[in-house]
């Protein structure tokens, strides 16, 4: 064991709180041609035909696994094969794992036809994913019709299909458009489709081989009219639940009258609707739309927490989390900030209370691309340093472009997020002229409460190794096997201060945090 040299406990130092605890944005799957050189793009195990395939691309939907710290996306490779180079991804930290290719696996054989199928991705589907490894997915047969349409869910052996014909709740039958797929905990499916007869050829909702919503039937309570209306639409991809299937959210319209009909629905009331005051947010001006489901609109987290993001009559945009408003336009992006939000991107959560929050500033264009956690820390800016290698440097020029609106917040701190990579911080370009996007990752809070003396993680405690590493993290340069808190030592959010050195040196003298 080595020995440790009595240092004296030097006069504390006032910091200022370290951007995501004194690490660096890390890159955890990696766009080839962000850095051609690197083996980090290589897909694990190579695909059939194509033993050196690598990534090229992950600006796609972005999902967790509801407890196991894992996260799923549909990756783009460099197979050349349109019909073949899509991937669905399990990720672990910084590894990957290859799921699912289009055009390669086959979803079984089609009853009538005899003839195989293959999973598609042409259309941005992406699965989600139990904590059982267990995942479904709504599609169309490449080059097919709304015929063709199909809900994929893979048991963990083997894959159940449902087919446009096939029975459904209530006694009537699948139309197809199968799509917002979600899949429960205890292997039970919610997803939207259409259903013959029906009142509507908009999609219904299921959950669980029950009907959710029955277009033109179901109404939603708390409506701002004197009548609650039935839904008349249910935007596309726009419906989620959590991970038990008893909670969900959903986006659509509700009535008739255009200047009231969008509505976000949660567990069955309306929570927002346009021409209607926020409600508890303090506002005069009423809602004038929710954004798109692509661009934000409304969501929920596998442990039952839901975001909705939209913009009011007097153009204020808001981020609403749980019914309460955390972020809007022209307010500081956190306590005592001169920098202003503008517009809103991405929001999502973790299973232990934090969020992270994605937008655009009033900092200058090189600068205004955000990650916000909790409303109190900035972790993560555009043309910030990128550690290709997770070595604790950015030697390798990369630096953050643009943030696409793909993120997730695992329980374990990290938070994932698709963005276009650069060459210089200066840069309004993409690196090597490529804008497709990496997958990167950056430590967003401290899932732990106190550090030990063995600070880097070495298996001897109390060292001067310990102490070298503690105060080089103070300085940004944290080790890859140094206490998972980074600078934030004892565990209160915030990073690099006082507290944490005087808790860094009672814990390395044999006392408590």
């Amino acid at each position: 064991m080595r020995t440790m040299t009595v240092f004296a406990v030097p006069a504390l130092l006032t910091m200022a709180a370290l951007t995501a605890q004194g690490q660096m944005v890390e890159v955890a799957a990696l766009n080839t041609f962000h850095a051609p050189a690197s083996n980090l793009s290589l897909v694990p195990g190579g695909l059939p035909g194509f033993p050196e395939a690598r990534y090229t691309n992950f600006n796609n939907k972005l999902y967790r696994t509801p407890t196991t710290n894992q996260w799923v996306v549909v990756a783009t490779t460099n197979t050349g094969v349109g019909a073949q180079d899509q991937v669905f991804i399990l990720g672990t930290g910084r590894t990957t794992q290859v799921l699912a290719q289009e055009g390669v696996t086959s979803i079984g054989v089609n009853p009538t036809t005899l003839a195989p199928e293959y999973l598609n991705f042409s259309g941005l589907a992406v699965p989600r994913i139990n904590d059982a490894g267990q995942w479904t997915i709504g599609f169309g047969i490449a080059g097919g019709s709304n015929f063709d349409q199909r809900l994929a869910t893979w048991t963990g052996s083997e894959f159940g299909v449902l087919y446009p014909g096939d029975p459904a709740p209530g006694g009537r039958t699948y139309m197809g458009t199968f799509n917002s797929a979600n899949i429960f905990n205890n292997a039970q499916t919610g997803f939207m489709a259409g259903f013959v007869p029906s009142a509507a050829t908009h999609e219904s909702a299921v959950a669980s081989n029950a009907v959710l919503v029955d277009m033109f039937v179901t109404a939603p309570t708390g409506q701002s009219t004197p009548t609650n209306e039935p839904w008349t639409d249910l935007d596309t991809n726009g419906l989620f639940f959590d991970a038990t299937g008893t909670r969900y959210i959903a986006q659509g319209k509700v009535g008739l009258d255009t200047l009231v009909d969008q509505v976000a629905v949660v567990d069955g009331v309306v929570r927002i609707q346009e021409g209607t005051i926020l409600a508890g947010s303090g506002y005069t001006s009423p809602v004038s739309q929710l954004e798109s489901v692509g661009n934000g609109g409304v969501w929920m987290e596998s442990d039952g927490t839901w975001f909705a993001m939209g913009r009011n009559a007097d153009a204020t945009r808001w981020v609403v989390r749980n019914g309460v408003v955390i972020a809007q336009s022209a307010t500081p992006i956190t306590p005592g900030s001169t920098e202003l939000w503008e517009t809103f991107r991405s929001v999502r959560a973790s299973n232990n209370g934090h969020y992270v929050l994605n937008g655009n500033t009033s900092a200058t264009t090189l600068t205004d691309d955000v990650l916000v956690v909790d409303g109190t820390t900035l972790v993560a800016r555009e043309s910030d340093p990128v550690d290709l290698d997770a070595d604790g440097t950015a030697d390798n020029s990369l630096y953050v472009h643009l943030v696409q609106e793909h993120m997730v917040l695992l329980d374990d701190g990290y938070a994932y997020f698709a963005a276009r990579l650069k060459s210089d911080p200066n840069a309004t370009g993409g690196a090597n002229g490529n804008n497709n996007a990496s997958l990167l990752r950056i430590r967003a809070f401290n899932p732990v409460q106190c550090g030990t003396s063995d600070y880097n993680g070495d298996g001897d405690f109390g060292t001067d190794q310990d102490i070298e590493a503690f105060f080089a993290c103070l300085g940004g340069n944290c080790c890859p096997t140094c206490f998972v808190g980074g600078s934030d030592f004892n565990g209160d959010g915030d990073f690099g201060t006082d507290q944490d050195i005087e808790s860094f040196f009672r814990v390395l003298g044999g006392g408590s945090c």
